[in-house]
């Protein structure tokens, strides 16, 4: 043997380092735990948008002046960013398609048993002209 060195050899530690495996398997567990809570909280929050936003397309479909200029209504989606800047808690906005025209609705929508029903507010149409909603709830 050339050199008469032995290889290092490693240093024991005079303890374990680090967390137990039990400790792992409770922030394993808690982790799994949260991600749960927060896809079922998720998932109901979409499915009542979901509700809320078929009871307003039918308040919106029964309402003279948003039939007279955007007909059947085929497209619904709720426009989160002005829905956000309203006065009210119960005031939504709402992006309209419908077989004779395509429009925004700002109004209030009121909850009752099973529906909604549509307050006051304004229906924007995309060529520009507005109309005052009555609204039956007001």
């Amino acid at each position: 043997m050339t050199g008469g060195h032995a290889p290092p050899q490693p240093v024991p530690h005079p303890g374990r380092q680090g967390l137990p495996g039990w400790a792992w398997a409770l922030i394993l567990g808690f982790g799994l735990l949260a991600v749960t809570a927060a896809a079922g909280i998720s998932w109901l929050l979409s499915a009542g948008m979901d509700v809320f936003k078929d009871q307003a397309r039918t308040a919106l479909q029964e309402d003279p002046v948003v039939a007279r200029h955007i007909g059947e209504i085929r497209e619904i989606e709720t426009d989160l960013m002005r829905t956000g800047a309203l006065p009210g808690a119960e005031d939504f906005a709402f992006r309209l398609e419908g077989s004779l025209g395509k429009g925004r609705v700002e109004a209030r929508f009121i909850s009752s048993f099973e529906r909604e029903i549509l307050g006051k507010g304004t229906l924007y149409l995309d060529d520009g002209r507005t109309f005052p909603l009555p609204g039956s709830a007001d």
